[in-house]
């Protein structure tokens, strides 16, 4: 199958399952008791893993869904003085790929964020990290061999209590931090960002939503 093939597939299966995640994993109490539930994004995670896992079923058993795995990436602005590289560790939310250890098939990188109380610096943040995943000038400590992901996507989950139009909530958000994005990604046309209410959903390719 061609690859551009493969990774669109695998993209239509992502949103589908995004909305396919019930909305009770996005709602939570703190309206009520002026509580922020930090355990939204995580429980929205496993609910999406658990349908993007048996939406690929449908289109491809070979490749996995992994959570949290480690990349140590190297920090080109602080190399000490006799040589020494030094490496971040990143830890992106979910990936799918071939598996650990098959380089040449790294498809799609996700994070998730809930947008309650979420800072501009947060989401600068995880683009980064995305950035980090898909760019193919990033060097890693555990592989020369390391391959970029083909896409990056960052999903936005929404309590709408006021029934707010999404699209311009997730403009708002990334305009907000219009001068950081251009400043640091340069692969806009390789992230994705999604908002998801429980009902309605939007994506687009960060180089559409920024320009």
């Amino acid at each position: 199958m061609d690859p551009s093939k493969k990774v669109d597939d695998y993209l239509k299966s992502l949103f589908r399952s995004m909305k396919m995640v019930n909305k009770c994993y996005i709602h939570d109490n703190y309206h009520d008791s002026g509580e922020d539930f930090t355990y939204v994004e995580r429980t929205f995670a496993y609910e999406f893993y658990y349908q993007w896992r048996t939406d690929l079923l449908n289109i491809d058993k070979n490749v996995r869904i992994d959570a949290e795995i480690p990349k140590q990436f190297l920090d080109k602005c602080k190399i000490k003085n006799e040589g020494e590289c030094i490496y971040n560790n990143v830890y992106p939310d979910m990936v799918l790929h071939k598996g650990q250890g098959d380089c040449d098939e790294n498809y799609i990188v996700c994070e998730f964020k809930r947008e309650h109380n979420l800072s501009g610096e947060l989401i600068c943040n995880d683009l980064k990290k995305l950035q980090l995943y898909i760019d193919s000038t990033s060097e890693t400590k555990q592989s020369k061999d390391w391959k970029p992901f083909s896409r990056g996507v960052f999903i936005l989950i929404f309590n709408n209590i006021n029934n707010d139009p999404i699209e311009k909530i997730l403009k708002d958000r990334l305009t907000s931090i219009e001068e950081e994005i251009n400043t640091h990604i340069r692969n806009k046309e390789k992230i994705i960002c999604c908002i998801y209410d429980g009902d309605k959903s939007y994506c687009a390719y960060l180089n559409k939503l920024i320009k």
